[in-house]
């Protein structure tokens, strides 16, 4: 008996099973001799040009080939196989399996006791491998080796060989963690997976150490022990938020089943930084129509997407958390004129599907700054929200006197999205409070550079965007732009200066004043790294030059 299949596509799998959504072409070839009840054969299935249809969402994938030979023959089917396209080196796949095959009536039974002998194998850079999957939102580069064997029997297995990830280099996009160096050695020890070596930095001071084991179980059981060791390990490097921690943790129970992950961690250093501005958000599109599809497709896609999210819910492996993070201080939250200590204590427990932490940082120590005026912290907490959002939640509070009141800085929202609102004892406008900060007397008595002074810090204090001086820069080109009050309340605005660097260490700057003859000409020269030129010249025909000379230590 023959039988022959060419170029089928893949893409009638969907009509089947439509989570299957690959595109490319299969063939095969089907060879049978001999008597029904020890039949002997050869089957043979090419694949060319396999991709996912998904991969346009995240870029090109690239296109996978693949070959399986399977040849029956004295009770022996003999197994040979590759997989091409990802990287240099193929994926190989060797095997001899002990078969009791039967026609009429069909039986197909591989015995307990029979030998087994297997081997896969593949070498190259690992980031060939990560490449297969639709994921941009981390990087993983290294020598990676697989030498795997099987042998023993199918009621006693014996794996052998090692998986080998060396001089590898793992970064996380989103979280900023840096692994580099990294190794990992894991070896096949009869009926389990052993992690003979797992170390790594962070580039750094920091280190990471693991070990365990991970052992195949009759009855579809997957038993984990892992442990991981880390030390002052920067796992957060973002615009807003750096952590360095310390600590330990462990991974135990059935991964296919219920498992655990518990352990302490600990913060050697922790900063959160109120940034100034961050990229526009991305907007959620609401009620997208896809060209070609109707509304039964996405009605369909619709439930798919509910059942999935029930099916998760109700079945499937559990892993549940118990894990206590102390920090006893080193909890830093800047910028924006904030500069404080805090110390907390926080439980994550739940599962890593839905976790649930809880917990709060509470102050040290801690000042609040605004044009040089120092508002004590006084009390306040930091907290996480729910899930695993790195945002932290503020809710802080400052105060300064100003004068016959007492002023108060509010700082709420998120470390990314913080707002900030000043408010007084007794109850003042806001702008009013900020002018008894800035310049202690009423703002009905303030010089147009005052004001103008005024507006501007309040629009950066407030909304952590551009001020006035900074609106101004953009539309000029400018470098430089900025507004210097008169030493004398009925002097008006005092001056306006300009600037701009033509060159590399060349700046030049414009001072214009409110009086007739109050131009004047900035330039400066940087003529080492040490030694500046100063010249200066008005409009009344006077200048000056000047040398300076610094050393930063």
């Amino acid at each position: 008996m023959e039988f022959a299949l060419s170029n089928l596509p893949l893409s009638l799998l969907e009509a089947i099973n439509p989570d299957v959504s690959l595109r490319g072409q299969a063939s095969a070839d089907l060879s049978l001799q001999g008597a029904s009840q020890n039949p002997e054969g050869r089957f043979e299935l090419r694949l060319s040009e396999v991709r996912q249809q998904q991969e346009r969402e995240l870029g090109r994938l690239p296109e996978l080939a693949g070959r399986i030979t399977a040849s029956l023959q004295d009770r022996q089917l003999r197994l040979e196989g590759d997989i091409s396209g990802f990287a240099e080196e193929p994926l190989n796949l060797r095997g001899n399996l002990p078969v009791q095959l039967s026609l009429s009536p069909f039986a197909f039974e591989v015995p307990e006791t029979a030998p087994l002998d297997a081997e896969l194998t593949w070498s190259g850079n690992i980031e060939n491998v990560v490449g297969l999957f639709p994921v941009d939102s981390i990087r993983l580069t290294g020598n990676g080796e697989v030498d795997i064997t099987l042998g023993g029997t199918l009621g006693e297995p014996d794996l052998g060989g090692r998986i080998e990830l060396s001089n590898a280099v793992y970064e996380n996009f989103v979280s900023g963690t840096l692994l580099q160096p990294l190794n990992l050695m894991i070896e096949g020890r009869q009926d389990r997976l052993e992690i003979t070596e797992l170390q790594a930095s962070d580039g750094g001071d920091g280190e990471f150490t693991g070990q365990g084991s991970i052992q195949f179980r009759e009855g579809e059981e997957l038993i984990s022990d892992i442990s991981l060791e880390f030390s002052n390990m920067g796992f957060v490097h973002r615009d807003d938020v750096t952590a360095h921690l310390s600590g330990n943790l462990s991974l135990q129970g059935d991964l296919l089943g219920r498992s655990e992950v518990s352990g302490e961690i600990r913060n050697e250093s922790i900063e959160i930084r109120l940034v100034n501005e961050l990229p526009p958000s991305v907007s959620e599109l609401n009620n997208v129509i896809i060209l070609g599809q109707d509304d039964g497709d996405e009605e369909s896609q619709d439930e798919d997407a509910n059942e999935e999210d029930d099916t998760t819910a109700d079945s499937g492996p559990v892993m549940a958390l118990n894990i206590e993070i102390n920090l006893p201080r080193r909890v830093f939250v800047r910028g924006r004129g904030l500069d404080s200590e805090w110390a907390g204590q926080f439980s994550v427990k739940g599962t890593a599907s839905s976790p649930q932490v809880t917990g709060s940082l509470e102050p040290q120590r801690g000042s609040f700054s605004i044009a040089g005026k120092s508002f004590q912290l006084q009390e306040g907490s930091v907290s996480l929200p729910p899930g695993n959002d790195l945002n932290p939640v503020l809710d802080l509070s400052a105060a300064a006197q100003a004068g016959d009141i007492q002023a108060i800085i509010r700082v709420t929202g998120s470390a990314s999205e913080p707002r900030i609102d000043l408010t007084s004892n007794p109850t003042l406008p806001e702008d009013e409070v900020l002018s008894r900060v800035l310049f202690d007397k009423n703002s009905s008595r303030l010089s147009p550079g005052e004001a103008l002074m005024l507006a501007n810090t309040a629009a950066t204090l407030t909304s952590g965007g551009p001020g006035i001086t900074d609106i101004a820069r953009n539309l000029l080109g400018a470098d430089v732009v900025s507004f210097t009050p008169s030493e004398e309340e009925d002097e008006g605005l005092g001056s306006v200066t300009i600037g701009r660097y033509l060159a590399e260490g060349v700046y030049v700057g414009v001072e214009q004043g409110t009086q007739a003859g109050s131009t004047e000409l900035d330039v400066e020269l940087d003529v080492t790294d040490n030694i500046k030129v100063n010249s200066q010249t008005g409009t009344d025909g006077g200048s000056q030059v000047g040398i300076r000379w610094q050393w930063d230590y």
